[in-house]
């Protein structure tokens, strides 16, 4: 299928009507409230995907307030029911929701305003549960907006539509319509050039008696329901049960249970435009995006403050070595044992270059936020959130993590950049 992905200037009093369907809301309790499980949910077209992407999927669904279910069934119409995250179709549009040149375009301005930039190549090249990231941000600004499948469909068919998902007559693309021209006799790529030629390129929709495209038509509401609707359906008897799922785990073999707080604790970047100030990335960002994670998550706003922390190492006077303290590392590998046990992340500062005296304890180069515990070769390791990075899979790749020594030193790297290798130096109470 071909996809006009085009984004144009929103109009901030267009029209959404809220839906009150009780169907939508056991759905929602199903999931996120009693009777769901957040680590294995069920959800249609759920066997075609890992469980990690089925977890994303719901933890996207809940920031954006729709169904997890509906999120699934786009991207099973855009990818024919693969999720590859490298596919492509003839007029260049990849990915699970058939990113195009404007899409990319916006989320750049959008959420990259500071070091990262993607390209289409570069969505191409992550994973399914990766490329889930950039997803989420396409689809941000319409949030609470996603109530009915018909209208999750048209934020990535036709954004400017949402909110027209109850209209069932609402013509969509129209190739009757008079194209608009610039003074030197250019086409205006306007809402009128999108919805124009909108009809044709997406022949998915010919529902109507003896449409086939070869002349002039309309693309009606109706008829993208009804194509939605026909995947939900298809998706159906791909649902996943909890039996499918094999991320759920208890012991990890390390002597503790696995911990997993990603459904708690949301990642933020400290090049965001809300973690600027006076529009300047501060050289103490990382400590207060760090903080905030911790604050969003339910902590009190003194948590992670450097007035009660454990310090673990101090780097030596030479600059070229650093001297651990045991006793101060096992009391806090025990304390992120105990927090990270009832349900709360850990802010903690880390050592990867000698000679910094940005901190006061001149040892301390970069902040970093606990958030999960498990076991790899007989080893535990704790996972942990990177706000150093404009990229959201790498800020929470799976495989940032530190690893337990033997002398309780917490040591690892992460994916934003893996020449930096981490040593705990302090861990900071909540």
């Amino acid at each position: 299928m071909i996809v006009n992905f085009i984004l144009l200037n929103q109009n901030t009093n267009l029209y959404t009507k809220k839906v009150q369907d009780l169907s939508f809301i056991r759905q929602m309790r199903l999931i996120y409230g009693s009777g769901g499980n957040e680590e294995c949910p069920e959800l249609v077209w759920g066997k075609k995907v890992s469980c990690e992407f089925r977890k994303r999927v719901v933890q996207i669904s809940k920031r954006l307030e729709c169904d997890p279910n509906h999120l699934m069934t786009a991207m099973a119409l855009e990818t024919g029911g693969k999720f590859d995250p490298k596919i492509k179709n003839s007029k260049g549009y990849v990915g699970l929701i058939q990113f195009g040149d404007d899409a990319v375009t916006d989320i750049n301005q959008n959420f990259f305003i500071y070091k990262g930039k993607i390209t289409k190549s570069y969505l191409t090249s992550l994973s399914a549960e990766d490329q889930l990231y950039y997803v989420e941000y396409f689809l941000h600004r319409k949030k609470g907006k996603l109530k009915t499948l018909a209208d999750f469909y048209l934020a990535i068919l036709l954004p400017y539509d949402v909110g027209k998902g109850n209209e069932k007559n609402h013509v969509v693309f129209d190739s009757s319509l008079t194209l608009n021209y610039y003074p030197n006799g250019k086409v205006k790529k306007d809402l009128t050039w999108v919805r124009n030629k909108g009809y044709k390129a997406n022949p998915t929709f010919f529902k109507e008696e003896g449409e086939d495209g070869k002349s002039d038509g309309k693309t009606y509401v109706w008829e993208v329901e009804q194509a939605i609707n026909e995947w939900y359906k298809k998706g159906k008897i791909h649902t996943n049960t909890t039996s499918d799922c094999t991320c759920v785990g208890k012991d990890c073999s390390c002597g503790k249970d696995c911990i997993d707080l990603s459904n708690k604790v949301t990642w933020i970047s400290q090049f965001n435009k809300s973690e600027r100030k006076n529009g300047v990335v501060k050289t103490d960002g990382c400590w207060r995006t760090s903080q905030k994670l911790l604050i969003n998550s339910g902590l009190r706003k003194e948590a992670g403050m450097r007035t009660n922390l454990i310090q673990v190492i101090i780097e030596n006077t030479n600059a070229k070595t650093v001297t651990p303290d045991n006793t101060k590392a096992q009391q806090g590998v025990n304390y992120i044992d105990s927090e990270l046990e009832k349900g709360n992340p850990v802010l903690v500062g880390t050592h990867y270059k000698f000679g910094y005296e940005g901190n006061t304890d001149n040892t301390t180069d970069h902040y970093i936020v606990i958030i999960g515990r498990g076991c790899e070769n007989d080893k535990r390791f704790f996972r942990f959130y990177e706000v150093g990075t404009s990229y959201p899979e790498k800020g929470q790749s799976l495989k940032n993590k530190l690893y337990l020594e033997d002398n309780f030193l917490l040591k690892g790297t992460g994916q934003h950049n893996t020449s930096h290798k981490y040593i705990v130096s302090q861990v900071r109470k909540n």
